[in-house]
């Protein structure tokens, strides 16, 4: 194989895994959207059970 076919080749092979590892802004907005979503519900989630725990916390405590 001559250099101009290995060097052609090589400069082939290399682009066509750069086209390849190439994604679109809405596919990664589709792909990132529902994760947003669930990270958000953990957040609300984690929000009202340590508010919750501060109240028990900070509730006097009934002596007789």
């Amino acid at each position: 194989m001559s250099k101009a076919a290995l060097s052609a080749t090589i400069t082939l092979a290399v682009g066509s895994l750069f086209i390849v590892g190439c994604a679109t802004k809405n596919y990664v907005k589709q792909s990132v959207t529902p994760i947003d979503q669930k990270i958000d519900q953990v957040d609300q989630s984690s929000q009202k059970r340590d508010s919750s725990q501060v109240a028990d916390i900070t509730k006097p405590i009934n002596r007789r």
